[in-house]
């Protein structure tokens, strides 16, 4: 039987503690999270400096379209594999968070946590299949909302239209918010019970709506606060650094702009050194939003199902 509820403070707890015991591991999968946007970029910047940028520029137009095309095919192809790596990526990273929050032990024996097996191949598909419940339950409300504004528009006033276009909205929003809520425990159950069983993770939730959305608006506000707070201080210290080398405070207007700033000012590689704290920071925001979620089906489930968190390891990565 189930406990009767779960504490979002240790939830939020345990993703901070886990947090400080693995910082390498953090960085670590930081790194892997920018691997799906690099690794495109990679693939579209030949076709990205072969377009005609000055031309374009001019307004003249394009005379070159074979560059045009090369540009879509990339374009598709890394938009095809970027998908294809987040889904690997974040399976990994999932499953490696839920495993160390869930039951240490599981996760101490690889390293990073990382591993690619079921575990991963269980939270890769309850990530595709979540995705696809609440599109279809977006959908549905769409649906929802079209009839009824069909069936009550004639008879609303303007300012009756307008109020019910804001109530709609909002029932909307919370509706989504709801549901999405519930099934994030789903991955994690998924990795405590080691089964492709999705009642597990709903009916744990059950009782506990409200709460799992609290803790979800938490998770958002925490996460948008270290991004903000992030982005200021990586900003100031990459103008600094700008400032010591030399740069200038001239951005470039356009892609030819950029390609001839960075090749007249080869010391601007030395900024890349930035993307180590900030590898970091999305570790840090990739284990706030998960780990949590791992707590709370852990709090949720029998003591005899899944173990207790035990003490670090003073040699964890």
């Amino acid at each position: 039987m189930a406990k009767r509820g779960f504490s979002i403070g240790e939830a939020l707890g345990d993703g901070f503690r886990l947090v400080g015991q693995r910082p390498l591991s953090v960085f670590v999968w930081g790194l892997l999270m920018l691997v799906p946007s690099l690794i495109p970029i990679l693939i579209l910047a030949p076709a990205f400096m072969n377009m005609p940028w000055a031309e374009l520029t001019a307004g003249s137009g394009a005379s070159d379209s074979a560059a045009f095309n090369d540009y879509i095919l990339r374009s598709n192809l890394a938009n095809l594999l970027s998908y294809a790596l987040q889904l690997l990526v974040y399976g990994m990273l999932g499953a490696a968070v839920y495993r160390l929050v869930l039951d240490p032990a599981r996760g101490r024996r690889r390293l990073f946590g990382l591993g690619l097996g079921m575990d991963e191949l269980r939270v890769a598909v309850s990530y595709i299949a979540l995705f696809v419940a609440v599109m279809a339950v977006m959908i549905a409300l769409i649906l929802v909302a079209v009839g009824a504004g069909l069936a009550l528009w004639p008879v609303l006033s303007e300012g009756g239209r307008a109020m019910g276009v804001f109530v709609m909205m909002i029932a909307s929003l919370l509706a989504i918010l709801l549901i999405y809520a519930r099934v994030c425990l789903i991955p994690p159950a998924f990795v405590a019970v080691q089964d492709f069983e999705f009642g597990v993770g709903w009916r744990l939730g059950a009782g506990q709506t409200w709460r799992l959305v609290g803790m979800t608006l938490a998770i958002w506000l925490l996460v948008i606060v270290i991004m903000f707070v992030a982005y200021m201080v990586l900003a100031a210290v990459g103008f600094g650094l700008g400032m010591a080398l030399g740069l200038s405070t001239v951005l470039p207007e356009s892609p030819a702009e950029l390609f001839d700033y960075v090749a007249s000012n080869p010391q601007v590689a030395w900024l890349s050194v930035l993307i180590l704290p900030l590898c970091w920071v999305y570790g840090l925001t990739g284990v706030m939003g998960l780990a949590p979620y791992a707590s709370a089906v852990r709090q949720l489930t029998p003591t005899d199902a899944i173990a207790e968190p035990a003490a670090p390891d003073t040699n964890e990565l």
